[in-house]
């Protein structure tokens, strides 16, 4: 899966290259969730041994860290790259998945700090699961422009 979001990065990246240095970030903010969350979370497994973590849990946290602070950033950079007055829809949408992805992603966090069991380490698979949600959707959408977009300038 890693390696199909370094290929939607590129893809990106050649969609919208009439956009310069937003759509090469935004291109590399892609590459580094699916090299940091695809590949590098899914290469580490995120082991506890007697409440410690193992290398490959430190690995995977980092890794997985990196993916995920690249995705959060994606929404203000793509509202660069498809500006309000091209799409006002989009740009909104961008500032509700940045919005979701922050509060996702601290529900999430908050497992980590304590070692009771509360409704937020009970629930952690939940967050999890409702940032990647929000994050595909997300995707989703941007690929469906950039097809949208193909077809336009390829009817052209």
């Amino acid at each position: 899966m890693g390696l199909l979001f370094i290929l939607f990065g590129i893809g990106l990246r050649k969609a919208f290259s009439e956009k310069g240095l937003y759509s090469g970030i935004a291109s590399w903010l892609i590459i580094l969730y699916g090299v940091g969350e695809g590949i590098g979370s899914g290469g580490f497994k995120a082991d506890h041994i007697a409440n410690s973590l193992k290398t490959s849990a430190v690995i995977h946290d980092i890794l997985g860290g990196i993916g995920v602070t690249a995705v959060l950033i994606l929404p203000l950079i793509m509202q660069k790259v498809i500006t309000r007055n091209e799409m006002p829809g989009f740009y909104r949408m961008s500032k509700i998945v940045f919005i979701a992805g922050i509060i996702t992603v601290g529900l999430f966090l908050f497992r980590y700090s304590s070692n009771e069991t509360n409704f937020f380490t009970l629930y952690k698979g939940l967050w999890q699961r409702l940032f990647m949600l929000n994050t595909y959707l997300y995707f989703s959408i941007i690929a469906f422009i950039m097809i949208k977009k193909y077809k336009k300038t390829r009817a052209l």
